[in-house]
């Protein structure tokens, strides 16, 4: 394993790193690059021996798939993190009315049964 780039997702960190790296890359024109090209000048530092290039499956720091709940202001996924959170909080209290409903009813009949 490398650990060079170990929990770095956002694009100035990684720049950071190349810019040190090649030297001759403005780090600015960098953080404009898409992802594959970044992945590509991440290759050219290593002889394939070196560093072992794996695809993400799934968007998450676990090994489980678990997104990232709380992200950083510049990360990539950070609109999807937070409707995430919004689309659970809103089935959460969508739930909650359920239960409630049924609590209600449940005792209402169970009320109107045993006055008959």
């Amino acid at each position: 394993d490398n650990a060079l780039f170990s929990g770095m997702v956002d694009k100035q960190t990684h720049a950071d790193i190349l810019q040190g790296h090649f030297g001759k890359i403005n780090p600015t024109i960098l953080r404009s690059f898409s992802w594959s090209m970044i992945r590509n000048l991440v290759l050219q530092m290593f002889t394939p021996p070196d560093i072992k290039s794996l695809g993400i499956g799934f968007y998450g720091n676990a090994g489980v798939c678990l997104f990232k709940y709380f992200v950083r202001f510049s990360d990539p996924q950070r609109a999807f993190s937070i409707a995430t959170l919004i689309l659970n909080f809103f089935c959460f209290i969508l739930i909650s009315l359920a239960y409630i409903f049924v609590l209600f009813i449940s005792r209402f009949t169970s009320v109107t049964s045993h006055q008959r």
